[in-house]
């Protein structure tokens, strides 16, 4: 149930990210549409999250070419991520989890409105408090213009009422 929960908060974020599919030209409308390059880095290998990203993205018709780094758990793989994706320059970069998160894209402290990735756009998600993690500064913004994500965690009124229900 949380992973379904999960699944159908990321995918509700990402229609304000992209336009729906019926609105976006497809490669085979119009070949001179450049594909999108979207870097995504996750914790422990591709999951239903990972995979549910992945999906959205094919099914809505957004050309785009994913590219996924997976640190298998090690933090010291993070850092070469980083450095490839600035590398790369690419239209969007996903991360997955919150140590993910925090090493691609830096905290606030570190970097106030800015990341370690530049002017490039980040998507965080599987995220529990990205507030605490000082990856943002409230639900409402971000506070820095490049990123923004979803959390993994149902607000505690919504879960108490589930339980008086």
């Amino acid at each position: 149930m949380k992973r379904l929960l999960g699944l159908i908060f990321l995918l509700s974020s990402f229609y304000s990210i992209f336009v729906l599919a019926e609105e976006v030209p497809t490669p085979d409308a119009d070949s001179s549409i450049k594909p999108k390059t979207i870097f995504m880095v996750v914790w422990r290998g591709c999951e239903e999250a990972c995979e549910g990203f992945q999906s959205y993205i094919k099914d809505s018709g957004v050309p785009a070419n994913i590219i996924v780094r997976d640190a298998n758990r090690k933090k010291s793989k993070l850092n070469d991520f980083v450095e490839e994706a600035k590398a790369l320059n690419p239209d969007l970069v996903v991360t997955w989890g919150t140590s993910v998160s925090k090493e691609v894209i830096g905290t606030i402290a570190e970097f106030g409105t800015s990341t370690k990735l530049g002017a490039i756009p980040v998507l965080f998600m599987i995220v529990a408090d990205p507030i605490g993690a000082d990856i943002v500064t409230s639900y409402a913004r971000s506070g820095r213009d490049s990123v923004t994500g979803i959390r993994n965690r149902i607000p505690d009124e919504v879960q108490i009422r589930a339980m008086r229900d």
